[in-house]
């Protein structure tokens, strides 16, 4: 394999670019992380939501299907 470019200067590029996704990893990884606590609220608040239809339903008399 024949670089064109001087090997420290293909180096700098690497280390650039190895940068910027590093950059990206960690704004992603910020990104999952108050996704997954919206997630958990969501959860809840949806659990909160579903108990009374439960509680109401089960106390009603279902007749014949």
């Amino acid at each position: 394999m024949t670089l064109h470019n001087p090997p420290t200067q293909f180096n700098s590029k690497l280390k650039t670019q190895n940068s910027k996704l590093k950059t990206q990893n960690s704004k992603l990884k910020t990104q999952n992380s108050k996704l997954k606590t919206q997630n958990s609220k969501l959860k809840t608040q949806n659990s909160k939501l579903k108990t009374p239809f439960v509680t109401c339903y089960s106390k009603r008399k279902v007749y014949g299907t």
